[in-house]
């Protein structure tokens, strides 16, 4: 939805299962009193696309129906840190980077340039969830404890049969994501 201000801060996502999203938020338990993420915000994100107005919004959902991939299998695999784990700022879950998800991710990046001249990003696509966002530098024993929780859940790979354009909402109580459309595979 358009706001007041007529702008969406969009992104482009691929939604993770219910049963991978249980599974993390159980392993946030043995971590209580920081700020993990909520459930309803555990996706992978393909591509931020940032603030647009209402004619960018529907360029943005129109070329997006352009998007032709098949159905793949993702697996989840290990943690890291972001930038690294010397200096965190995220904590995250990955995700194993497969040639069908990079090949979806250069379609929807060369669809976004042709219909609103979104170049890019020329940062590396690391493929994960992000988790945690530290607002202080948490002690070695906690990242060493962060990383070996998470890499021993054993979650199985699943199926993408579609990827979502999400709109964001920042609120005091953490980011407010909604579901703006939905694209089959």
């Amino acid at each position: 939805m358009i706001s007041e201000s007529n702008e969406l801060r969009l992104f482009v996502a691929v939604d993770i299962p219910e049963e991978h999203k249980t599974a993390l938020l159980k392993a946030q338990k043995a971590f209580p009193g920081l700020p993990w993420i909520s459930a309803r915000q555990i996706h992978l994100t393909m591509r931020f696309i940032g603030e647009v107005d209402v004619d960018q919004f529907d360029r943005v959902t129109g070329c997006l129906n352009d998007v032709s991939a098949s159905q793949f299998t993702l697996r989840p695999d290990g943690t890291g840190f972001f930038p690294d784990a010397a200096k965190p700022s995220i904590f995250w879950f990955g995700l194993q980077e497969s040639a069908e998800l990079l090949a979806l991710k250069q379609k929807v990046d060369a669809v976004l340039k042709s219909a609103i001249g979104l170049t890019p990003e020329a940062r590396g696509f690391v493929p994960h969830v992000t988790l945690l966002r530290f607002k202080s530098r948490p002690d070695d024993e906690l990242i060493a404890s962060f990383s070996a929780k998470f890499s021993s859940l054993g979650l199985p790979e699943f199926s993408v049969s579609a990827f979502s354009l999400y709109s964001s909402q920042l609120s005091n109580s953490g980011a407010i994501y909604v579901k703006e459309a939905e694209y089959k595979l």
